[in-house]
């Protein structure tokens, strides 16, 4: 079944696409072939990103994830996905086909909230890379101690209304 979300993105590209293509000086042609060199380069990695991930992820067997990620757990799955979302290491590839997996193994809602909320606040790779070196050590504690309730907070909401 295809979300309303796909159908929206697909009806702005029809429409974007239109635009482009009245104009007549190419951008229509230019963007095809952007989207033509970005597919090459993406899908493969994707793809195996996805089987890399779900292989991962069944070594983990899903009695484990429910145990500790279900919704029968509480609320400590908020705090094991918030950590978690924290240290990974990887885009959002990584990231989201980790969170889609681990719902598919039985992880609760609040659980997978935390982790992305988590991943998209405090990502180590950015840390490391970027910002401790562009922003200074004074200016990430600052904005990491200001931050750190918010992934537990969207998990405990999202808890209480699922």
């Amino acid at each position: 079944m295809i979300s309303p979300s796909l159908l929206i993105l697909l009806a702005l590209l029809f429409v974007l696409g239109y635009k482009a293509g009245k104009r007549g000086d190419g951008s229509l042609n230019r963007a095809y072939a952007r989207f033509k060199k970005q597919m090459i380069q993406f899908l493969p990695r994707m793809v195996l990103v996805v089987i890399g991930t779900g292989f991962l992820l069944q070594i983990i067997p899903s009695a484990l994830i429910s145990e500790y990620l279900g919704a029968d757990a509480g609320i400590t799955p908020i705090f094991i996905g918030g950590i978690a979302g924290m240290l990974v290491p990887a885009g959002p590839a990584i990231a989201f086909t980790t969170a889609a997996t681990l719902a598919g193994s039985g992880a609760a809602p609040a659980a997978l909230v935390a982790f992305i909320t988590a991943w998209c606040i405090f990502a180590i790779h950015r840390i490391l890379i970027y910002e401790i070196h562009l922003a200074g050590s004074k200016f990430l504690l600052v904005r990491c101690t200001v931050a750190l309730p918010i992934p537990f907070i969207a998990g405990y909401v999202t808890h209480l209304i699922s």
